[in-house]
């Protein structure tokens, strides 16, 4: 196949010319490095059939907008790291979980489009994408982990679904332009100061319990100062 170096269902090297780019049958694993300094490079899909991006598997690609990646992926962990090129992420159905620092630091990232398959956004999924202003987090999800979305400075909303069980600490820590969000019931623990400086503390928390849960970090509302804690004031019994 034109351009693909492919041993034992792994794609070690890419060194064709196209702009859009579709991974080829057969293919498990993308190897690191695989996709580097492919200057023409403009999109990618990920088929469906490969399991496993590797750790920088693309790098210095300066025209790489845009991947769509098969439901099929169950691993890539800083597969993306500061891929600073990249404007849109679109994941398939069958994916359960992003794993952790996939997306790290994609600081031009805008648009992220997320199954309804997905149960787990893990660690520092997407830390540090400053360009992302808003994400649709869909029904089934169940976690999202520490600092998923740390500093995402651009976010102004995120509607939690009903079926969220856990917040982890510091998921949305320095998102400077968040105004409100709203807890779920269904929300059994969440960890310290998820929303630290959030809001440039002004964001307004308004939670569907009537009290804190016992699975709740007793620093949960921390908004400010790591040794004179300010906090939120959370509105209680919120029915929307």
């Amino acid at each position: 196949m034109d351009g693909f170096t492919i041993e034992n269902g792994i794609l070690t090297h890419y060194t064709g010319e196209d702009k859009h780019v579709v991974i080829p049958e057969g293919v498990t694993e993308i190897g690191e490095f695989a996709f580097f300094s492919c200057e023409n490079l403009e999109s990618l899909v990920i088929s469906e059939g490969v399991k496993k991006l590797c750790e920088n598997f693309i790098g210095d690609c300066p025209n790489f907008t845009k991947v769509t990646i098969a439901g099929s992926v169950e691993d890539m962990e800083l597969a993306f790291y500061e891929c600073k090129t990249l404007e849109e992420v679109v994941l398939c159905e069958g994916l359960t979980k992003i794993s952790q620092s996939a997306f790290w630091y994609c600081s031009n990232l805008k648009k992220v489009t997320l199954p309804k398959s997905l149960k787990v956004i893990d660690e520092f999924a997407f830390g540090d994408c400053f360009a992302l202003e808003d994400i649709e987090l869909p029904e089934g999800l169940e976690e999202i982990c520490d600092s998923a979305f740390s500093c995402c400075q651009s976010l102004t909303s995120v509607a939690f679904p009903e079926t969220l069980k856990n917040i982890g600490a510091n998921a949305f820590n320095c998102c400077y332009r968040l105004t409100e969000v709203v807890i779920p019931s269904g929300v059994e623990k969440i960890g310290r100061a998820p929303f630290f400086l959030s809001g440039k503390k002004k964001l307004t928390v308004y939670c569907a319990v009537e009290a804190k849960p016992d699975g709740w970090d007793k620093d949960w509302d921390v908004c400010d100062g790591l040794i004179f804690k300010k906090r939120f004031n959370p509105v209680w019994g919120f029915k929307g």
